[in-house]
C-alpha cells in the first residue's frame, strides 16, 4: 500500500503541476485545472480490491485550514489546494473521491477504518508516523504573524512568555 500511495502522490503531483491556477472554485480560492489529468492504468490496477469494489476513496480532512482545505461559501463544499490534490489523485486512479470533514486530531487514527486517506496539511512527526504512513507532497516554512505594523516590536528571538496560537 505504501508503494501505491507513493506512486499516487508522485504521479498526481506531477500532473497537477502542469495545470494553471487561473480557474476559480469560489470567490475565496483560485483553483487548478485538473481536467487534463488522465487515469494511469498501472497505478489504478494496483488499488486494493476493497477500494475497487467500493468504487471510491474516502478522504478525511479538517476543512478549517485555508487555503489548504476549507468550506466554500455554502459551508458544505470542501475547497482548497488539498481538495484539488485529492481530486487529482482520483483522476489518476480513475475513481471517485469523497471528502469528509472531521476534527483534525481524529483523522490519522481513522485511516484504514473510516477513511482511506487523510489529506489535511499534516506536519510529519515521529508520533504521527507511528499511526500512519505519511508522504510529504508540499514543502512550506514556519512563520508567525503579528498585529499590523508590529506595534509591540515582537521578534523571533523574543517569543518566550508570549501567548500564541499554533496549528500543525
Amino acid at each position: 500500500m505504501k508503494k501505491l500511495l507513493s506512486a499516487l502522490v508522485i504521479g498526481a503531483l506531477a500532473l497537477t503541476a502542469c495545470g494553471g491556477g487561473e480557474s476559480s472554485t469560489s470567490g475565496k480560492q483560485g483553483g487548478y485545472d485538473i481536467s487534463s489529468i488522465a487515469k494511469v492504468d498501472e497505478i489504478a490496477d494496483s488499488l486494493p480490491d476493497d477500494i475497487k469494489s467500493k468504487g471510491k476513496i474516502v478522504v478525511g480532512m479538517s476543512a478549517d485550514y485555508a487555503p489548504a482545505e476549507f468550506l466554500d461559501d455554502d459551508l458544505k463544499t470542501p475547497i482548497g489546494y488539498d481538495v484539488e490534490f485529492g481530486k487529482a489523485i482520483g483522476k489518476v486512479l480513475g475513481i471517485e473521491v469523497s471528502f469528509e470533514n472531521a476534527q483534525f486530531d481524529s483523522i490519522l487514527g481513522a485511516i484504514g477504518t473510516k477513511y482511506d486517506l487523510g489529506i489535511s496539511s499534516f506536519t510529519i512527526t515521529e508520533e504521527r508516523l507511528k499511526a500512519a504512513n505519511m508522504i510529504s507532497y508540499i514543502e512550506v516554512g514556519s512563520s508567525f504573524g503579528v498585529a499590523k505594523g508590529n506595534p509591540k516590536g515582537i521578534s523571533v528571538d523574543e517569543l518566550c512568555g508570549l501567548a500564541i496560537g499554533v496549528q500543525t
